[in-house]
């Protein structure tokens, strides 16, 4: 049976979580002082993980908390459904089955006495069960909802509101009705996090945006290089198996030490590793894991290339960067007609999570496996 050592593709906290002490101790300093912090970076640098790391934290030392991830909410009822939730995380019954059962049986709940305090302390609950819901009453009732419950309960609530990047595509004009409840929140602090940076930086920096100075701007960036070698080390070794740093340190660059691609990397070469039965991991490994994980997210990586169908100028950059690693505004590298055009497709291949700015006119590639996903398909004439 192959051990999965190193797991990939969904939040993780504890000896799991690499490294990341300094932002998280800087989230807990500054909403512990009543400063909320707005974190952004691509996705799957691991924001997700430091909230919940960072929540937990603050959870064992007393305070309420509460976390929402907007990525997949459609309408006003369902963030609604989502902030109460997260409050509601804070008592002894499971949110979840509570707000269940109101929407199943809202008779039922009402009569069953082990609910009885919390419905009636918390009449929102009731209004999830209602026939005819009024999205926009319930939504100023669930914007309202994390003071009053940190209010009766006399104790600081950190909740974290994560892609919150993405109300700018449901709803702009709930972000301006959450500023004017959220900033008389005195026993509430937030944590706003999100994966395009320079729509959560337009948002809370931009004099003309509802959120603008908020709270304190923090930046994920990737792993410490160092960091990243401990825990490969580390982990391979609890595993039984035989690595150098040296080894290490060459799948810490071939992932630009991305946490989440060094793991699938890792996991790609500790799997082939066991099916061939070594137990020391060694240069050649790399390589073949580096083959075996460019396959198992080929799916993802040919979504996004079909996105680009039809933004050829932005097809052009990516192949460009695949092979020159900057140089974008060089004299000769793109046509006067594509030069004058470069900026808007930069920012849009920014938008969609595929490239990062490294400095003026530097990117680079989020994801580590697209340069080579890209010379396979010019190999392939695709």
């Amino acid at each position: 049976m192959i051990k999965q050592l190193f797991p990939y593709g969904k939040p993780v906290v504890g000896k799991d979580l690499i490294d990341r002490k300094e932002i998280i101790s800087e989230i807990i300093y500054n909403v512990k002082g009543g400063q909320s912090v707005i974190l952004a970076s691509p996705r799957r640098y691991g924001k997700s993980s430091v909230i919940l790391e960072s929540l937990n934290r603050l959870k064992r030392e007393g305070y309420l908390v509460g976390y929402i991830d907007l990525f997949e909410k459609t309408s006003l009822t369902e963030i609604a459904e989502g902030l109460v939730e997260a409050v509601l995380s804070n008592e002894t019954s499971r949110a979840r089955d509570i707000l269940a059962m109101v929407k199943k049986n809202l008779s039922e709940f009402v009569k069953n006495v082990k609910f009885k305090t919390l419905w009636e302390d918390y009449q929102i609950i009731l209004s999830f069960g209602s026939k005819e819901i009024d999205e926009s009453k319930l939504i100023d009732d669930a914007l309202d909802f994390p003071q009053e419950l940190a209010s009766k309960k006399n104790k600081k609530l950190i909740l974290a509101i994560d892609e919150f990047g993405e109300l700018t595509n449901l709803n702009g004009q709930l972000i301006k009705k959450m500023r004017a409840k959220f900033q008389r929140h005195d026993m509430v602090t937030y944590i706003f996090s999100g994966s395009q940076e320079s729509l959560m930086k337009k948002l809370f920096t931009n004099k003309a945006e509802a959120f603008y100075g908020f709270g304190k701007m923090l930046k994920l960036k990737p792993l410490p290089e160092k960091e990243l070698v401990d825990y490969l080390s580390h982990t391979f070794k609890k595993g039984g198996f035989e690595v150098s740093r040296g080894v290490c340190s060459l799948i810490a660059k071939r992932t630009d030490c991305h946490p989440h691609f060094s793991k699938i990397l890792s996991q790609s070469i500790l799997d082939i590793a066991l099916q061939n039965r070594m137990r020391t991991i060694d240069k050649k490994l790399i390589d073949d894991g580096f083959r075996l994980a460019l396959l198992r997210i080929k799916g993802e990586l040919d979504s996004e290339w079909v996105v680009l169908s039809k933004a050829t100028l932005q097809k052009r950059i990516l192949k460009f960067l695949a092979h020159e690693k900057g140089k974008l505004y060089a004299k000769g590298s793109f046509s006067d007609a594509d030069r004058s055009q470069l900026y808007f497709a930069l920012n849009e291949l920014e938008r969609k999570g595929i490239i990062r700015k490294e400095e003026k006119g530097k990117y680079t590639f989020i994801n580590p496996f697209f340069p080579e996903y890209i010379k396979l398909l010019e190999e392939h004439a695709v």
